[in-house]
């Protein structure tokens, strides 16, 4: 009778450990293809970016960081320059949202590309960008990591966009286009 209460908890603790190793897997891997699937759709968009803005804490909801930048008519699918903003926010999503470069600065319209990113205060910026003094395209890097929680390990991605139609004689200053500084 012991044997069969000795074999029954090691078949317990197994199950358990293997169920809780399943976990950690699968939120991990839904964190990291959400940011493998936002890196993609935003390189296929910074690539063709005129300008890109410094990247800055969102003064309207700290600690929220973004970047904007501006793509030019031809990549446009009206026709005309079109901004967008990219933010990362304290509750955990990296979100965008695109309006014509003409128009007034959206309130809404914000459109999730990745959620269940770390949430405690970061300690470094996620957005940076190259130094625009060099005379080569610019090049937008970011750091996410995700997710953070009990039944998931942290995992960081790094990436790094390069846009192709940037250089020096851009206008780097987040007044002087698409907007506001302060979105």
């Amino acid at each position: 009778m012991p044997f069969l209460i000795i074999v029954t908890m090691l078949v317990f603790v197994t199950l358990t450990s293997a169920y809780v190793a399943q976990s950690r897997v699968q939120g991990t891997d839904k964190a990291s293809s959400q940011v493998t699937l936002a890196f993609m759709q935003l390189d296929s968009e910074i690539r063709y970016a005129t300008n890109i803005g410094t990247p800055v804490p969102d003064s309207n909801s700290p600690p929220d960081y973004f970047v904007k930048f501006e793509l030019p008519a031809t990549q446009s699918t009206q026709g005309q320059p079109t901004c967008t903003q990219v933010e990362y926010t304290s509750t955990g999503n990296l979100q965008q949202r695109s309006w014509l470069a003409n128009a007034s600065v959206p309130t809404a319209g914000w459109q999730v590309m990745a959620s269940g990113l770390e949430t405690t205060p970061l300690s470094t910026a996620p957005f940076s960008l190259s130094d625009p003094a060099y005379p080569t395209p610019w090049q937008l890097s970011m750091n996410l990591t995700a997710p953070s929680g009990a039944k998931a390990a942290a995992v960081q991605s790094s990436f790094t966009i390069t846009s192709l139609d940037t250089t020096s004689s851009a206008t780097n200053q987040n007044a002087q286009f698409c907007g506001s500084a302060a979105l």
